[in-house]
């Protein structure tokens, strides 16, 4: 099974059991829809694409948070920062880079 097909029958799951609990109580479906909404599902781990070996890892802390970067071309006349989401990977931008 793929991981988009996970996926999608997860979320059916969830839809499916949100709309069973919003019947018996809407206001603990709706809670229990904000925690969903709020935690990030959990994806499989991609493999450290070969153009990252070649980068600058950047190590930061922000109020007790540890924020990992890379950076290439140090430098560099032109800088470019990319930053992705909650539920995102750095490695989604490879093709960016």
């Amino acid at each position: 099974m793929s991981s988009k097909t996970g996926q999608r029958i997860t979320l059916q799951l969830i839809r499916t059991r949100l709309k069973l609990l919003a019947v018996l109580s809407p206001e603990r479906a709706a809670k229990k829809a904000f925690l969903y909404f709020q935690t990030p599902f959990r994806k499989v781990r991609k493999k450290m694409p070969p153009i990252f070996t070649r980068a600058e890892e950047l190590h930061m802390d922000l109020d007790g948070i540890r924020i990992v970067g890379y950076r290439w071309n140090p430098g560099g006349h032109r800088k470019l920062l990319l930053v992705h989401g909650f539920d995102s990977n750095v490695f989604n931008f490879e093709g960016y880079i």
